[in-house]
Formats: C-alpha cells, sequence, structure tokens
C-alpha cells in the first residue's frame, strides 16, 4: 500500500491556496522506512502509487468476480438495457461506429440520430478500439466493464491526492469508490454510468471553484487576476473535455454543482472570480457536448425533430428522484442476515424506490452525516480574501447535491426551463459519495496528525487503511449485487442455437421480420405486451452473424410502415412483409397470450408451412420464402413491387 507523505497543511485544508497544488514528495518522518535517505524523485512516486493502486483494484475486482469460474463471453445481464448495450457494441464492430446500422431496422436501418448517445464517445472509443482485438461484443464489453474498477481506483487516487490527502487514506478512498454499490448495480446494461472515472475529475473542478484562486485566476503581487497559463489551462480544456463525454448525466451535475459554488461564492463573499472559472468551465464542457452532439443537431436541423423518441416531463424528476434513506441503507442482500431482514426490507417497503443503485456504504455515510454536520456547525463566515475550508466545500457541495436531486427539488428549476431530458437525478449519488469518502479521509488524517508519536506509528496507520478497505469491501459488497454471467447461460445458449438454425436455412443475408411490434427505442409510456422485456427482439441481431432483422426502426421516422402493417389480417401482413422482401417470421410467443397458439396457427394455415422452434420453446420462426413465390406468382412482378411501395410509403 503507499506509504504516507505528511504535507504542510496536514491534508485537511483549502485555506492555503498552495494545498491544491501538486503534490511534491516530502522527506519521509523519523520512524516511516526511507528515514534519511535521499527523498525519490517525484514521478517514481506517482508510478509507484499507481502500480499499487491498479494491482489492488484489479485483486479486488477479480476476488470478488471469481472471473476464473464465470464464462467472460456471457453476458452479465441478458435483458433489457443489457441487450441493448451488447447490440450498439456489436454494430460499432460490424459498422465502423454506432450511428447507423442497416442489419436492424430493415430495410430502412437504425439511424442513431434521433436517440443521440454522442456524450458517451470518449467511451465508444475505447470499446472500438478493444474490437479491434475480438469482434465478440458481450467479451469487449465484459473486459471494459472489469478495466473500468481500474480506471476508477486510478482516478480517484490521483485526484485525493491533489486535494492533499496523505497516500494512506487516498488508497483507503480510491478502493471504497471504486468498489460502491452504483459501480455493481449499474453493471453492463449501464455501462457508460458504471464506467464513472471521470466523476472524481468532475468532483474536483466543482471543489476547485471554491477556492481564493479558481481555476484561470492567479495571484499577482498579492492580487487575484484572471490569467492564462499554458499547460493548467490546457490540463483544465482536457478534463473538462473528458467530462464531456462520458455521460451528459455527469457533466450535468458537474456544471450545476460549479454554477451554484459560482453563485454561492458571489452572494456570500462578493467575489465574482469563482462564477467566472464556473462559467468557463461549463462552457469547455458545454462545447464538448455540442460537439458530440453535433451529427444529431445537424440532422435535426435538416429533417426536424423526432418527438415521439423521447418524450420527458419534469415530473419524471421525481420519479428518479435522489432518495436520502436509500443512501445511507445497506444493500439489497446485504452479508449479515438480520440487517438485510430488518433494515433493507423496510427501506425497500416505500412504492417508488427510484433506481435502487444510491448506496454510500457504511464508510460514506458516516462521511456524509459528519458532512452535514460540518455544514451547520461551520456556516459561512470567513475571510473574504481566503478560500473555505475544505470540510465546509465538500458538506456545501454534498448540501447541494441533496437540493437538486430529493422529489420536488431544485432539480424542476431546470426541467421548467426546459432540462427535461436529465431527469434521473438519484444519479448525483456518485458525487455525493466521492465527498463523503474524502470527508472521512480528511478527518482520519487530522487524527494521525494530532495524534502523538509512538514506535511504528507509519505501519499501525497502514494496518488501520487495510482494515478500513476490508470493512468497506465488506459492507458495500454481496453476492446479491455482484453480476454473474452464468445466470443467463441457458438463455443465452438456446437463442444462439435458434438464430444459427435460422442461418443455415436462409443462408447468407436472409431477412427476419420480427412479431409481436414493439417501438424502438423502449416507449415511456407503453409497456412490452403479455411478458415480453423491452429490448428482447434484439436477441435474434445479437447472436447472428449477417442476417437483416425487423425490429430497430426508430419510431417516428420511416420505420413506422411496421407499426401499422401488423395491424392488417394475417395473410395481408404475410402479403405486404414478403412484398418488402423478408424471407423469414419470426414469432415470440411471450408476446402474446396462450403462448401465441391463434397467430402461429394462423400463419402455418397461409404459408403450409412447418415452423422451427428455438430449445426453450420462447420463439418460433416461419420460413417464408416459397410464400413469397406464391405471392410473385399471384401478383406478378410488377404487382408485388406496388405492393412493396405501397406498404412503405402509405404505412410509413
Amino acid at each position: 500500500m503507499p506509504s504516507d507523505s505528511p504535507t504542510p497543511s496536514g491534508g485537511i485544508a483549502l485555506e492555503a491556496d498552495p494545498a491544491l497544488e501538486p503534490i511534491a514528495p516530502t522527506p519521509a518522518a523519523p520512524d516511516e522506512p526511507g528515514a534519511g535517505r535521499r527523498p525519490t524523485a517525484r514521478w517514481v512516486l506517482e508510478l509507484r502509487d499507481g502500480a499499487i493502486v491498479a494491482a489492488a483494484s484489479g485483486i479486488i475486482t477479480a476476488w470478488l468476480f471469481k472471473i476464473w469460474e464465470i464464462p467472460l463471453r456471457l453476458p452479465f445481464l441478458y435483458q433489457r438495457d443489457g441487450i441493448a448495450e451488447i447490440a450498439e457494441v456489436k454494430g460499432i464492430i460490424e459498422n465502423g461506429w454506432y450511428q447507423f446500422n442497416p442489419r436492424v431496422g430493415w430495410p430502412v436501418g437504425y439511424d442513431h440520430h434521433d436517440f443521440p448517445v454522442g456524450s458517451d464517445n470518449l467511451h465508444w472509443l475505447a470499446l472500438k478500439v478493444m474490437g479491434w482485438f475480438s469482434h465478440d461484443a458481450v467479451l469487449v464489453i465484459n473486459a471494459y466493464y472489469l478495466l473500468s474498477f481500474v480506471l476508477v481506483a486510478l482516478s480517484t487516487y490521483y485526484v485525493v491526492r491533489y486535494l492533499r490527502v496523505s497516500r494512506r487514506f487516498s488508497f483507503v478512498v480510491a478502493m471504497l469508490y471504486t468498489f460502491l454499490p452504483y459501480h455493481f448495480l449499474r453493471g453492463t446494461w449501464h455501462l457508460m454510468l458504471a464506467a464513472y472515472y471521470t466523476v472524481p475529475i468532475a468532483c474536483l473542478f466543482t471543489i476547485l471553484v471554491w477556492r481564493r484562486e479558481p481555476p484561470f485566476f492567479r495571484d499577482v503581487d498579492g492580487r487575484v487576476r484572471f490569467e492564462w497559463k499554458r499547460w493548467s489551462t490546457a490540463w483544465f480544456v482536457v478534463g473538462c473535455l473528458a467530462i464531456a463525454s462520458t455521460d451528459v448525466y455527469y457533466a450535468a451535475f458537474c456544471i450545476v454543482l460549479m454554477m451554484s459554488a459560482g453563485v454561492l461564492q458571489l452572494l456570500t463573499t462578493r467575489t465574482w472570480r469563482s462564477l467566472v472559472s464556473a462559467v468557463l468551465l461549463t462552457g469547455v464542457i458545454g462545447v464538448g457536448v455540442v460537439a458530440n452532439l453535433s451529427p444529431s443537431l445537424l440532422y435535426w436541423r435538416d429533417h426536424g425533430k423526432n418527438d415521439k423518441v423521447a418524450q420527458r416531463t419534469v415530473a419524471e424528476s421525481d420519479f428518479y428522484a435522489l432518495r436520502p434513506i436509500q443512501m445511507l441503507s445497506p444493500i439489497p442482500g446485504y452479508r449479515i442476515d438480520a440487517v438485510n431482514e430488518h433494515i433493507v426490507t423496510k427501506v425497500f417497503s416505500a412504492p417508488n424506490n427510484s433506481e435502487a443503485t444510491q448506496f454510500l456504504g457504511l464508510i460514506g455515510s458516516i462521511g456524509f452525516l459528519g458532512l452535514m454536520v460540518v455544514l451547520l456547525g461551520l456556516g459561512v463566515s470567513r475571510r473574504r480574501d481566503r478560500s473555505p475550508p475544505l470540510l465546509f466545500v465538500l458538506a456545501a457541495l454534498s448540501a447541494l447535491s441533496v437540493l437538486f436531486g430529493v422529489t420536488g427539488g431544485l432539480s424542476w428549476v431546470l426541467g421548467i426551463a426546459g432540462f427535461v431530458d436529465i431527469r434521473s437525478w438519484n444519479r448525483i449519488s456518485i458525487f455525493i459519495a466521492f465527498y463523503s469518502l474524502v470527508a472521512v479521509a480528511i478527518a482520519l488524517d487530522r487524527l494521525v496528525a494530532r495524534s502523538r508519536p509512538f514506535p511504528h506509528k507509519a505501519l499501525a496507520v497502514s494496518g488501520v487503511a487495510v482494515l478500513l478497505v476490508a470493512i468497506g469491501v465488506f459492507d458495500q459488497t454481496s453476492p446479491g449485487i455482484i453480476p454473474d454471467s452464468r445466470h443467463f447461460q441457458t438463455e443465452w445458449n438456446s437463442d444462439a442455437v435458434f438464430v444459427k438454425e435460422i442461418e443455415r436455412t436462409l443462408g447468407s443475408g436472409g431477412k427476419v421480420f420480427q412479431l409481436p411490434y414493439l417501438p424502438f427505442p423502449e416507449a415511456e409510456l407503453s409497456v412490452p405486451p403479455y411478458g415480453m422485456i423491452d429490448y428482447d427482439p434484439l436477441r435474434g441481431y445479437v447472436h447472428s452473424q449477417d442476417l437483416s432483422w425487423g425490429y430497430g426502426g426508430v419510431r417516428g421516422r420511416a420505420a413506422d410502415w411496421q407499426a401499422q402493417v401488423v395491424q392488417l389480417a394475417t395473410p395481408k401482413m404475410l402479403d405486404a412483409i414478403t412484398a418488402v422482401g423478408f424471407d423469414g417470421l419470426w414469432i415470440d410467443t411471450l408476446g402474446y397470450p396462450n403462448h401465441a397458439e391463434e397467430i402461429i396457427a394462423e400463419v402455418g394455415a397461409a404459408t403450409g408451412e412447418t415452423p422451427i422452434v428455438s430449445p426453450n420453446g420462447r420463439f418460433v420462426f416461419f420460413d417464408l420464402r416459397d410464400y413469397q413465390q406464391q405471392v410473385e406468382d399471384r401478383l406478378g412482378s410488377n404487382g408485388v413491387q406496388a405492393l412493396k411501395e405501397r406498404t412503405l410509403r402509405d404505412l410509413g
């Protein structure tokens, strides 16, 4: 574990402006190993620390997931967004990028412009690069997810060290922040949220704007002035662009907290530089978000906005609100049965639990409650020419996060202003977790600094750090929240066998229409029929090599023809889809009553075909090529072409 290098400020405050400068090595204390030796170069210490943090996080990740047992070519979640994530990455591997996929939503294809995900471009780029080494989308996703634990640990460690926390307790924060329940509960189905390695940087920016010398300002001859420094400015710009490219929620939270800090500084101290700094950082993040979303913005300029894709309302911020009681609760499936039975079950007895991912863990909860005490005790009275104490800044940022995130909170102000797409304010808990864990580390540093010297003090502090990591990992994890790909092995294998059989039947380039019709992307105001779940029809695509699939055309555009053609009587529907060019029909029996007996019988009677059934009995496939020939014999080539054009034009 990294050894301590005590800092002049004791690692506890922001009062002295140098306290947020990059850390330089200091001589070892007399009771520490290496005392009296020549100081080690700073870059060597940083590399050593990084190697230790990466190794520790990697070992803990491997142990928790038991990666020597789980099959990494099976998905951690084979439902809902888990399937959609596989389809996205598969599309990138096959087509070079996610923007258009001709094999989904055939014959229109899947166009991503109406459902932009460009704010995740850094993640998509990383997945694309990993796809150069493996064309298995599931393996690429799983590898990136597991790698994210190491990336979060490294990012967190160096940011906390920048805040002048000692090496030992920076290590503790890095481990506990990496293995938050949030990381496991988001999983590969919310991969971009789970890979939150830029959030510590975003949190750092929200802290820096409180300083007497916030970003872009420097003390020159005793007076703080606006000043550009080439290298520091470049790092701020790089950090802002990274934040803008790793999930729009994290970018939005960073902007809101920075701007709030700037306004509070102006109101309480009448200094405008924090607000100017916040505006400049916000501007860079905003430019990054706009640049990432520019393909969609240009598309909407030329084709108009598609309001049917995402119909958000400001009221949704209450449904997906932050729940402080959930933040402080033990996790589901807690390792101590009594805690799980008497606390967790009661916390989750509420009618709406938002997204159940907000848990801070025991140590983080102590830090959060401590910050609330600090906020009540310190107030805001201070000299205007000095930075506020770091603990106060952390407390204020945590309180602001809660005020924005809770039901009926300040998020409504933003929603009324038109920012309704930022609706899941429970996700700001990942910022609160960072502030809370840093507060714990600061308190521990203060306690160590005030304790009397004794033999082997450094070794004792290291032992405390290791114990805290062990307690935290025990408290924040359980088999109930750690993804296990073996849970979906039977279902995955059944679908794979079924799709391979379809490929053998149709041959290369087959076109498959899918029933029942589901809108794409998921419709907020509708529920999939009967036992189906959103994105279930993508199962065919994720297992196929060269088949094209009807599901996946974006609603509100040309793909709407499918929503109307399925309303026709079965023979007329079959005429229309075979005229369009489909030569196979996929039926998900969970989407119909009585296991789809009626529609299967109707298709069988019309085509005279015996269907292929999946090994688990869920899916049925009809080969329509003979029926397609019958339609052509009946209508002639011109008639088929006219029916195709009428179907796609009049119904679409």
